[in-house]
C-alpha cells in the first residue's frame, strides 16, 4: 500500500452540532475542508425514527473509493480497497408514555390558584368578615341606644302619669269633701227647719189647751195631708204643694220662713 505524505483530514462532530476540523498540513491554507473531498467518509444525516418523536442518527451509505489523486500537490489521495473508519450510530429513543393507552390517559389536574389570587381572596374574605363584625357592632350599639332612649321616655311617662294620678286623687278627695260639706249643710238646715216647725206646732197646741180646745191628733193630720197635699219628685229636688182652693192653703207655713234670720 502506498500512503501519501498528506494525511487525510478527519471530520469530528460534537453533540452540539458544531463542526471542528484540523489540518495535518498547511497545504489547504487553513480553509475548512469540503465534505466531498473524500467520498469514502461522507457526513451522516439525521432521520426521524418511525413510531416516535425522537431523531436517530443514521449512517450514510459510503460510495466506492477512488484510486486517482485529486488536485495537484497537497490533495488527498484514497487508496483502493481502504476501508474507512465508521462511527457507531447513536440512536435517540423517544420517551415512553406513562400509560399504555393514550386515549385512557386522565386529563391533567387543573392548576391550583396562584399565591397572588389566594392572598387576594384571603384579604377580601378578611375585609368582608371585618365589615360584618363592624355592622353587627354598630347594630348592637344602635339597639342599646334605642332601648336606653325608650326606657327614658317610658320612665318620664310613668312619672307624669303618677303625677296626674296624684292630682286626680286630690281633686276627687276635694270634690268629695265639698259634697260632704254640702250634704251636712243641707241636713243641718233641714233639721233646723223641722225643729222650728215642731216648736211652732207645740206652741199652737199649748195655745189651744190654754183656750180649752183639744188640738188635732197626729193621725187626723196625716190623713188630711194625704188627701190635700201633692208630692212632685224631680231629679234633684222634691216639692210638696196643695192644689185647688183650700182654706188651709193660706195657713200652711213656708219652710224657708223658718230658715230666715231675724
Amino acid at each position: 500500500m502506498l500512503r501519501l505524505a498528506a494525511a487525510p483530514k478527519r471530520l469530528a462532530f460534537c453533540t452540539s452540532g458544531s463542526r471542528h476540523y484540523s489540518a495535518a498540513s498547511g497545504s489547504t491554507g487553513g480553509k475548512p475542508p469540503s465534505f466531498f473531498h473524500n467520498e469514502a467518509n461522507l457526513p451522516r444525516k439525521i432521520e426521524p425514527v418511525p413510531g416516535g418523536t425522537g431523531l436517530a442518527q443514521k449512517e450514510a451509505v459510503p460510495l466506492p473509493p477512488k484510486t486517482h489523486l485529486e488536485g495537484g500537490s497537497g490533495a488527498n489521495t484514497a487508496v483502493a480497497g481502504a476501508k474507512p473508519a465508521l462511527a457507531v450510530p447513536q440512536t435517540v429513543m423517544p420517551p415512553k408514555p406513562l400509560f399504555a393507552d393514550a386515549a385512557n390517559t386522565p386529563p391533567p389536574p387543573p392548576p391550583g390558584p396562584s399565591a397572588d389570587t389566594s392572598n387576594y381572596f384571603r384579604s377580601y374574605k378578611d375585609f368582608c368578615k371585618g365589615m360584618a363584625y363592624l355592622g353587627v357592632g354598630m347594630g348592637v350599639i344602635f339597639f342599646m341606644f334605642d332601648q336606653h332612649e325608650r326606657l327614658d321616655v317610658s320612665e318620664r311617662q310613668m312619672q307624669l302619669m303618677k303625677k296626674k294620678q296624684k292630682e286626680l286623687v286630690l281633686q276627687m278627695q276635694t270634690y268629695k269633701s265639698k259634697l260632704n260639706k254640702v250634704a251636712v249643710e243641707n241636713a243641718k238646715k233641714s233639721v233646723l227647719v223641722q225643729g222650728k216647725m215642731q216648736m211652732h206646732v207645740a206652741l199652737l197646741r199649748q195655745q189651744l189647751l190654754d183656750l180649752g180646745a183639744d188640738p188635732v191628733t197626729i193621725a187626723a193630720a196625716i190623713d188630711r195631708f194625704e188627701q190635700d197635699v201633692k208630692v212632685d219628685v224631680a231629679p234633684n229636688t222634691v216639692e210638696l204643694w196643695v192644689p185647688g182652693e183650700s182654706s188651709l192653703k193660706s195657713l200652711i207655713p213656708d219652710p224657708h220662713e223658718y230658715s230666715k234670720k231675724k
